[in-house]
Parts: C-alpha cells; structure tokens; sequence
C-alpha cells in the first residue's frame, strides 16, 4: 500500500474546509453544524429546501416566499398573506 502525499492530504483537507466555510457562510451558520448530530436547525433547512424544490406552481412558490418573509419579519402571522396556501 502506498503511503499518501502529506502535502496532497494536506491541500485537499484545506479545499474541504473552504468550501465548507462558504456553504456554510451562505447558510448564516457555523461550520461546526455540519458535523453536530444536535444540529436540528440544518436538518430542518434541508426539508424547507427540498419542499421548496417540490413545489412546481410558480404561483404557490410566491405565496410561500411570501409568507416566509412576513414570518422572518414579524413573526408568526395567524394566517399566511392570501388566506391559503
């Protein structure tokens, strides 16, 4: 078995941790939730994303985008802007 590269392991390990530091800069949280099985708040980003994907009407991702900025600006509303979703 050949031994690895130092230096090679060393640049592929610094390539993973910088393209972590971005996802996890474009998520507005800390690279250590990639690696928290607590880390509940990623598993539920993953289901908003993937639900988001699911929804094919144009018309039904606007009401949803909408609700979701009403609810991250004030809170959560009763019932979302147009009375359904």
């Amino acid at each position: 078995m050949q031994k690895p590269d130092i230096d090679e392991v060393e640049r592929s390990n610094g390539l993973m941790i910088a393209k972590l530091a971005k996802i996890a800069e474009a998520l507005d949280c800390p690279v250590a939730d990639f690696f928290d099985v607590e880390a509940n708040a990623m598993n539920e980003t993953a289901a908003l994303l993937a639900s988001w994907h699911a929804i094919s009407d144009a018309d039904a991702r606007r009401k949803v985008l909408t609700y979701i900025r009403a609810v991250a600006r004030e809170g959560s509303p009763a019932t979302p802007p147009g009375g359904d979703l």
